[in-house]
C-alpha cells in the first residue's frame, strides 16, 4: 500500500515506523518538487486555489486503500481530503504532543516547543 505525503515537510522515522506497523504502508510518495514547493506555500491572499495539479497527481498515483497524510493551508486540505475520498484513498493527519519548556538567558524568557508524534488519524 502506498502512504502520500501532502505536507510541508518530511515524515519523521517514528512517523514511517508507524505508517508501515498500523497503516501497513511499504512505499511513501512524495509530491513532486515543483508540487511541493507550491503545497509548502500557498498565497494567503489568492481568493482561490487551484489544486488541480495536485488533485491530478494523486488520481494518476494512487490506487483505492492507499493512505493519504494531508495538512497544510485548511482550504487546500479541506478539498484534498475529500478528493481522496472521492477516488478511495484514505485521507489521515498527524495528531502530537507538544511539550513546552520556558529557558531564561540574559533576562530573555524564551518558550520552546517539541512536537513529539503520536498517531496518525484518519478524517471523518
Amino acid at each position: 500500500m502506498k502512504f502520500f505525503i501532502l505536507l510541508s515537510h518530511t515524515l519523521t522515522d517514528a512517523q514511517r515506523t508507524q505508517a508501515r506497523e498500523v497503516w501497513g504502508a511499504d512505499e511513501f510518495v512524495s509530491l513532486p518538487e515543483t508540487l511541493q514547493s507550491r503545497w509548502s506555500a500557498f498565497d494567503p491572499d489568492a481568493r482561490e486555489l487551484d489544486l488541480t495539479d495536485f488533485m491530478d497527481f494523486l488520481r494518476t498515483h494512487a490506487s483505492k486503500g492507499d493512505v493519504a497524510v494531508i495538512s497544510g493551508d485548511f482550504g487546500a486540505t479541506f478539498a484534498m481530503v475529500n478528493f481522496a475520498r472521492s477516488i478511495g484513498v484514505a485521507p489521515v493527519y498527524a495528531t502530537t504532543r507538544r511539550i513546552v519548556r520556558e529557558v531564561r538567558e540574559n533576562g530573555i524568557l524564551r518558550k520552546i516547543s517539541e512536537f513529539e508524534h503520536r498517531i496518525f488519524r484518519e478524517y471523518k
